[in-house]
């Protein structure tokens, strides 16, 4: 393999660790999509304000892929504990 060549799979795992994984890939986008808010205006923001906006995601009709209130939508986050550090 020539020298600076990057190995097979590898490259998908530095993606992966870059990026946060496709979960965190999908929240940057939506946040970017709907608030025009960047990755790293995102990350800046306290906690209680990420938890908030998406909370408010997961309740609005709109956003829900089935348009019911509640019910949970794509951005549905089961611990908060799971953050990602700095979150």
């Amino acid at each position: 393999m020539a020298s600076g060549a990057v190995r097979p799979g590898k490259i998908e795992s530095r993606y992966e660790g870059l990026t946060g994984g496709e979960d965190q890939r999908r929240l940057y986008y939506t946040v970017l999509k709907l608030f025009r808010i960047t990755r790293q205006q995102w990350d800046e923001m306290p906690w209680h304000d990420q938890r908030m906006y998406i909370e408010q995601l997961n309740e609005d009709p709109e956003y829900n892929e089935d348009g019911e209130s509640g019910s949970g939508g794509s951005m549905e986050i089961s611990s908060w504990d799971d953050l990602p550090p700095g979150a």
